[in-house]
């Protein structure tokens, strides 16, 4: 089956197996434009709860397509809702509108401005030579996961504050929740390989390391720490002189000697 016929079939079959399950549920299908990326969304949502989940219904297809029995898909796809829904954190609406709440879970986020354009007209933003720094609301960060909302223009309008108050409430908020971590590649290759590191027989002394991550402690959206007001000043002191920065990912920067 193409595309089409699969999302219809798809939402249908999931809905009924997430029923199976004595899940009420309300399902929407809709185009989503997030960071680095749109896709086919098919959104599933609790008839009790505004908080919902969303499914890549693109990604579900390639399964299909590379091999996977549509029947495994769709229990896979219910697996995941089910966990999500049971999973998801409990979030007072009203709060979502409510700028004193909100303002204390800014975040920073950097992207792409070629590859984020459209996404990038509807958010709030401020442009960092190629990229853009865009802001976040992090309404629950635990080990399964983060829950954030992306600030909107939309959104903005409903605070009833200007984009210099959302600027400014994030550069003081977003160092206190989300403070910047800058590590050796010596030291985040050890913290990734474990025991396995010394086996490699790599031994370098901390005042010759060239190559250093920034990013956040849990590592999610770090590559934001370099619209932090003092980041370029700590990063200074940190690899003790001049430096300049690498892309990498959302996720962290490189900073080389």
């Amino acid at each position: 089956m193409d595309f089409e016929q699969f999302k219809e079939q798809f939402t249908e079959d999931v809905k009924q197996a997430l029923q199976d399950r004595d899940l009420d549920v309300r399902v929407n299908v809709q185009q989503i434009k997030k960071t680095n990326e749109s896709y086919d969304s098919m959104t599933i949502t609790p008839e009790e709860s505004h908080i919902g989940v969303n499914l890549n219904m693109n990604r579900f297809y390639e399964a299909s397509e590379n091999g996977t029995s549509y029947s495994k898909v769709v229990e896979n796809a219910t697996d995941i809702a089910e966990k999500g829904i049971k999973d998801s954190p409990v979030v007072d609406v009203s709060n979502l509108t409510n700028y004193d709440f909100m303002k204390d879970k800014l975040a920073m986020e950097v992207v792409s401005l070629e590859t984020n354009a459209d996404m990038l007209a509807n958010v709030p933003h401020e442009n960092i030579e190629d990229m853009a720094v865009i802001y976040r609301c992090v309404l629950e960060n635990r080990e399964e996961g983060m829950a954030s909302v992306v600030v909107t223009n939309a959104m903005l309008d409903t605070f009833g504050v200007s984009k210099e108050q959302l600027q400014a409430d994030a550069m003081a908020n977003a160092p206190e929740i989300k403070p910047a971590v800058i590590k050796g590649m010596t030291e985040v290759m050890q913290e990734m390989m474990g025991d396995d590191f010394a086996s490699l027989g790599f031994d370098m002394s901390p005042a010759d390391e060239m190559m250093f991550v920034a990013t956040v402690p849990d590592k999610i959206h770090g590559a934001g720490v370099i619209a932090y007001q003092d980041f370029m000043d700590q990063a200074a002191e940190k690899l003790g002189g001049d430096f300049f920065v690498l892309p990498s990912s959302i996720h962290e920067i490189l900073l080389v000697k």
